[in-house]
């Protein structure tokens, strides 16, 4: 007998998981063209690594649970959950790499001759180091805490996606060095800005990382110790997480309760600045339970997402993007003109090439015309100042019948979304949930 021909036996589907990474690593790509304006190269480089915290909370902590659950499932790519993950940690790991050489060799230093340089606090001249010097006491001092590690103690809670700092130190004798050694964490703010300005002259500016910042200054936090290892690290957490309610108030309840969840997901990842010990390493990974193929070293800023905003400040001398907004539609009349123009035909047009501003116009000329009886719309995702969330509340307060579909779980937006459904209600809308 012979066995089934190439064909035949490999398989007719690509596995969903590692085709996005093949989406994600074209990001990657559009961070490493060339022919890209550098800060749009940063954009690019931030939003590679925005999606990747998105596909660890998801994807990999789905496949994650089928492995440790043992379950017998084949992917319709044919493979078990094991051999997907194993797939997955090879192709992530390669997408990181390549995504840290990048910001090293090419990035990083194309920013330096532009003009913009981000700086270790060993680099900061002495105006500099005492301006940070200040800006630590006042401003970041105050709402660091340290949490202790100790065996005997459960593990501090690591807050899902906020940078800390993993503390090797020991304690000072008053004759011969101590020998004993103690661990803690510190969570760095999360509402801060990634980067702190400490100089600039024109046409040039100078930064310094906030985790170098708070590096720097630990022993203001730790009395009687030295400082003998600070890393920056970051921890991933399971995010999948659904409901099946169909009642309206249990759906809001039961979407309130996911977004709780994901504060306290479990472990999934584990990324650590590349010069941490193997000691402090291992020691967080136990604690944590996580794998050793489930920790990424950095060879760079742990989180380089930060890079999205950073690249929108708009005193960075470096190239950017020329901006192009969208195209006005010639077709459209002007002004209050659409309404009745709209009454004898129909407008197609083409987002984002051309300009929203026509359908935000006809939702507020709707709002307050008094022939308009009702409105109904659908909401998936909207800003966080949406005008069309203003005409809406305004319709409802003027005594129409609106009626607004909102899909509460729209993952990453449910709180957002939870909070435009009660301002709509309390304006008089009547919603329902998708």
């Amino acid at each position: 007998m012979t066995g089934p021909s190439p064909s035949e036996s490999e398989p007719r589907y690509l596995d969903r998981a590692l085709t996005w990474l093949g989406f994600n690593g074209r990001v990657l790509e559009e961070a490493a063209d060339p022919s890209n304006p550098i800060l749009e190269r940063l954009r690019f480089l931030g939003i590679f690594a925005s999606n990747l915290d998105e596909f660890f909370m998801i994807r990999v902590a789905g496949v994650r649970e089928l492995v440790i659950g043992n379950v017998a499932h084949r992917t319709t790519g044919g493979l078990t959950p094991q051999d997907l993950m194993e797939r997955i940690a090879l192709r992530a790991r390669e997408l990181v790499g390549q995504a840290y050489t990048l910001w090293e060799r090419e990035l990083n230093p194309a920013l330096r001759e532009a003009g913009v340089h981000v700086l270790r606090a060993s680099e900061l001249e002495s105006k500099e180091r005492a301006f940070l010097d200040r800006l630590f006491a006042r401003e970041i001092h105050p709402i660091l805490t340290p949490a202790a590690i100790d065996p005997a103690l459960p593990f501090p809670r690591v807050v899902n996606l906020a940078l800390h700092l993993a503390v090797r130190l020991k304690r000072e004798g008053d004759g011969e060095p101590s020998t004993e050694e103690r661990f803690a964490i510190v969570q760095l703010p999360r509402l801060s800005p990634r980067w702190i300005q400490v100089g600039g002259t024109t046409g040039g500016a100078r930064f310094v990382l906030l985790e170098d910042a708070a590096r720097e200054h630990l022993g203001q936090l730790f009395a009687g110790y030295t400082v003998q290892e600070a890393v920056a690290f970051r921890v991933t957490r399971d995010a999948d997480f659904a409901t099946d309610d169909q009642e309206a108030e249990d759906l809001v309840d039961a979407v309130k309760q996911v977004l709780r969840q994901r504060m306290q997901g479990d472990p999934v990842r584990l990324e650590i600045e590349d010069r941490a010990s193997e000691e402090l390493t291992t020691r967080l990974r136990q604690s944590l339970e996580l794998e050793p193929h489930e920790v990424y070293r950095a060879p760079g800023p742990v989180d380089l997402k930060f890079l999205l905003d950073f690249a929108r400040l708009s005193s960075l001398p470096a190239p950017r993007a020329t901006p192009w907004p969208p195209q006005g539609t010639p077709d459209i009349p002007p002004g209050e003109a659409l309404w009745d123009e709209l009454q004898e035909r129909d407008f197609l047009l083409f987002h984002p090439y051309e300009s929203f501003e026509p359908v935000l116009r006809l939702l507020r000329l709707a709002s307050e015309d008094p022939s308009v009886l009702a409105i109904k719309q659908v909401l998936y995702r909207t800003s966080s100042t949406s005008e069309i969330i203003r005409s809406l509340e305004r319709a409802a307060q003027n005594g129409k019948q609106v009626t607004v579909l909102i899909e509460l779980q729209a993952r990453f937006d449910e709180e957002r979304n939870v909070n435009w459904a009660r301002r709509l209600e309390d304006a008089g809308a009547q919603v329902l949930y998708g």
